[in-house]
C-alpha cells in the first residue's frame, strides 16, 4: 500500500474556533443574523514543519437560528450550502417532523450548516475533507442542535478534496460515503446529523481517529 508523505505528522494538526467579523453597522441587528464560524486546521507552532506548509485548510459554518422565519438579509439563506434550508426547515424555521423525531430534544435550538471548505495544496493528497467537516461540526455542537451538509454542493466538495476536474463524481460519491459512515444520513439534496446522538458522537469519532492510521502516512 502506498504511503502518503505528508509536510508534517499528522498528529501535530490542531484546529482553530472563529468567529468571523460582523461589520459595524450590523450590530444593530446582531441576534437576527446567523453566526458565521470558520474552524482552521493548523499544523502546532512547536512542530518543525515548513513555514508555507502549516496552515493545513479550514471549514465555514453558519449557525442558524431555528424556530423563526428568515428573510432575504439572512446571510445562511443566500450563502453557499443555503439551498437546503427549504428542505430540512418547515415553515418558521422549524425542523421538518421526519428530522425533528431523529433528533435528540436537548441542545441550543440551532441549526450548524457547513458553508465551504479549503485544503491547501500540501495537503490534498491526505483526504482531510471529511476529518475536517466531522471536526469542524464536533467542536460547534455544544452551541446546535443538528448539522446539514449539502449533498449537491459539489464544487465546494471538491474545493475542499482538491481532485481534479477528471475525478469529480467518484470523489463526490467517497466525501458523501464517509459522512454516512460518520453518523449523517441523507436527506433529500442534504446529509443531515444529530450532533448530541451518542452513536453519532461514536460513529464520528471512529471515523477522524481512522485518518490517523500511520501506516497510511509518512512525514516530509
Amino acid at each position: 500500500m502506498t504511503r502518503i508523505e505528508l509536510p508534517a505528522s499528522p498528529l501535530s494538526i490542531t484546529l482553530k474556533v472563529e468567529h468571523e467579523p460582523v461589520p459595524l453597522f450590523h450590530l444593530a441587528n446582531i441576534r437576527r443574523l446567523p453566526e458565521m464560524w470558520r474552524v482552521r486546521a493548523e499544523v502546532d507552532e512547536l512542530e518543525l514543519c515548513a513555514d508555507e506548509d502549516r496552515e493545513v485548510g479550514l471549514v465555514e459554518f453558519a449557525l442558524v437560528d431555528l424556530n423563526r422565519d428568515f428573510d432575504v438579509f439572512d446571510g445562511a439563506v443566500s450563502g453557499p450550502g443555503a439551498d437546503v434550508l427549504d428542505e430540512v426547515l418547515a415553515p418558521g424555521g422549524r425542523l421538518v417532523h421526519e428530522i425533528d423525531r431523529r433528533v435528540p430534544a436537548y441542545g441550543p435550538p440551532k441549526l450548524i450548516l457547513f458553508r465551504r471548505g479549503e485544503i491547501t495544496p500540501a495537503w490534498r493528497s491526505a483526504g482531510l475533507s471529511v476529518p475536517l467537516i466531522l471536526g469542524g461540526a464536533s467542536l460547534l455542537a455544544p452551541l446546535a442542535r443538528v448539522a446539514v451538509y449539502s449533498s449537491n454542493g459539489q464544487e465546494e466538495a471538491l474545493r475542499l478534496a482538491g481532485v481534479p476536474d477528471g475525478d469529480r463524481e467518484l470523489a463526490v460519491a467517497a466525501l458523501h460515503e464517509l459522512l454516512e459512515q460518520a453518523g449523517f444520513w441523507r436527506w433529500h439534496r442534504a446529509h443531515v446529523a444529530a450532533l448530541h446522538d451518542a452513536d453519532f458522537r461514536k460513529r464520528c469519532a471512529k471515523v477522524i481517529e481512522g485518518w490517523f492510521n500511520p501506516q497510511f502516512f509518512k512525514e516530509a
